[in-house]
């Protein structure tokens, strides 16, 4: 075994997928395959047994499945990647907890990210925190989130929705504005923050700029126009987003 290997554990009720994935992991030098387990019930005993580093947890499994598998467990002292091939799975909960979550059959791309995060998160308190917040969205599914958890430059930062003034593309950055004054500057393209903050409190007015509704001071109409903000700033709005912008006031 090399030093500073990631000791590994798989679990999934499809031999095959486990096959597959092992195939995937053992081109990466990093990661050690310390088990496979074919169902919760034997997961729990392995994890507890093998205390591991990192878990790919399938979600999709008969009698005990990877959301009862992570509630038994206590502490939270790995990283889990959560895996499954149907996409219901509650995509916006994983969003908000900032957790990894694969989706079968897995792009070897998405598997080489998810094992860069991996590598970069050693604080398992963290870890223990989004685990928590994707199980009360999990058991909550029709909730408003009011915060989300953001990459920031120095670790994951717990945002309020509606602390977001605005948030400005910076090529592969995003910057994010705070009621506060501050501004945290996110590893992720605009697109993707986009994604993150799928909710109905958001609006994109132009390819750089995604703006919290709520915080729309006044609008100067204009070749398209742009917003004033409650604290001040300016937004640009595209053209094309004019009149989608006015009815969500209608």
């Amino acid at each position: 075994m090399k030093t500073n290997q990631i000791r590994t554990i798989l679990v999934d009720d499809e031999e095959h997928c486990i096959d597959i994935l092992k195939y995937e992991l053992e081109s990466f030098d990093e990661i050690e395959i310390i088990g496979t387990c074919s169902d919760g019930h034997e997961a729990l005993t392995k994890i507890q047994k093998e205390k591991p580093d990192l878990v790919f947890l399938d979600i999709d499994m008969p009698y005990l499945n990877g959301f009862d598998v992570i509630r038994e467990v206590d502490p939270i002292d790995f990283n889990v990647v959560f895996v499954t091939a149907f996409d219901q799975y509650a995509l916006k909960a994983f969003r908000y907890s900032a957790l990894d979550y694969l989706l079968k059959p897995v792009e070897k791309s998405e598997l080489a990210e998810a094992i860069e995060k991996v590598k970069r998160n050693t604080n398992h308190i963290t870890q223990q925190n989004q685990v928590n917040l994707l199980l009360n969205a999990i058991e909550s599914p029709r909730q408003e989130y009011s915060k989300i958890l953001l990459p920031a430059q120095d670790g994951l930062e717990f945002v309020a929705l509606d602390d977001i003034v605005r948030c400005q593309a910076d090529s592969n950055y995003t910057h994010v504005y705070l009621q506060s004054g501050r501004r945290l500057i996110i590893s992720k393209p605009l697109k993707q923050v986009e994604k993150l903050l799928d909710d109905d409190r958001f609006f994109r007015t132009h390819q750089s700029h995604l703006v919290h509704l709520d915080k729309i001071k006044r609008y100067a109409r204009g070749e398209g126009g742009y917003l004033v903000m409650n604290d001040e700033s300016i937004v640009h709005v595209a053209r094309g987003m004019r009149e989608k912008l006015l009815n969500q006031f209608k």
